[in-house]
């Protein structure tokens, strides 16, 4: 099969379809959603700045702003399952990327460019 940038691929994951695209790298992503990389873009940003005025020594990690590692990625608690793989999706994360995540373990997930 020849795949090329911008070329598009439904993955089904625990029965849901959800749109992939080749990068310009050749990895497969998710279809991310503009206000939601928006939205992780501007968290990484306020992290850093918090970061650079906050010396390693002087900082109180309570008054952190909030980024990605502050979501619990422990399915049920307080997020489904699905919702963590909706989120992961909606962000653009590579396929291969988040089916190493330990929330996917046992996760069925079907992708036409991985060969059985």
């Amino acid at each position: 099969m020849d795949i090329k940038e911008g070329d598009h691929f439904t993955v089904t994951i625990n029965g849901v379809e959800h749109d992939t695209v080749i990068d310009e790298h050749g990895t497969q992503r998710f279809v991310s959603n503009p206000i939601v990389e928006a939205f992780v873009e501007a968290t990484q940003i306020g992290y850093d700045r918090w970061l650079d005025a906050n010396p390693i020594g002087k900082r109180v990690w309570t008054t952190a702003p909030f980024t990605l590692n502050d979501i619990s990625y422990v399915p049920g608690e307080p997020y489904t399952l699905n919702q963590l793989i909706e989120f992961s999706a909606l962000h653009g994360y590579s396929v291969g990327g988040m089916c190493d995540l330990s929330f996917m373990d046992g996760v069925e997930v079907l992708n036409p460019l991985w060969k059985e």
